[in-house]
């Protein structure tokens, strides 16, 4: 069974999981996030209170890139929903091309060059010798030490951001 956290506008999650769990008599749940960004200790969070009322958390599934790597860092089994988020549907006053997420999860290694045209977010590290580059950002959630290239086809400023956490799987 799938449960969907409400519209973040109207509830707080912690308020209505609990009510949410009581409804469901599946014992694994599966879970739709929507456009919530939760970090591991709200995910860790989130859980426990699954676990507590007596489910098993099987599959996150959310809009939020950065909800997908933070239960990825945890271990769980995680996606991104094709649904756009609500920020993805506020109106931007510049227009760009439509960007999608291209999600890469492993060690880029000496010789390996990841290349696309959408937003790159690697969850691993980018290795001496390996080279990533995209036509729009670049998010490393590992040790980048490696070459990472973003906007690598003229487009306006791009973003090349990693982030080192420490030991990865």
């Amino acid at each position: 069974m799938t449960l969907r956290l409400p519209d973040q506008r109207l509830d707080h999650w912690r308020d209505r999981l609990p009510d949410l769990l009581s409804r469901c008599s599946q014992p694994i749940v599966d879970l739709d996030c929507g456009d919530w960004v939760l970090t591991c200790s709200d995910l860790a969070d989130l859980c426990a209170a699954v676990s507590e009322a007596g489910h098993q958390l099987g599959r996150i599934t959310g809009q939020a890139a950065e909800t997908v790597v933070s239960a990825s860092a945890l271990g769980l089994d995680a996606s991104r929903s094709n649904t756009p988020s609500t920020r993805e549907l506020q109106p931007n006053p510049v227009t760009t091309a439509p960007s999608e997420l291209l999600f890469h999860h492993g060690t880029l290694r000496s010789g390996d060059h990841l290349q696309s045209e959408r937003t790159i977010l690697l969850y691993g590290d980018v290795n001496p010798g390996a080279r990533i580059s995209s036509a729009a950002d670049v998010l490393v959630w590992g040790r980048l030490r490696g070459v990472a290239h973003a906007g690598c086809e003229g487009q306006q400023p791009r973003k090349s951001l990693p982030c080192s956490c420490g030991h990865y799987n």
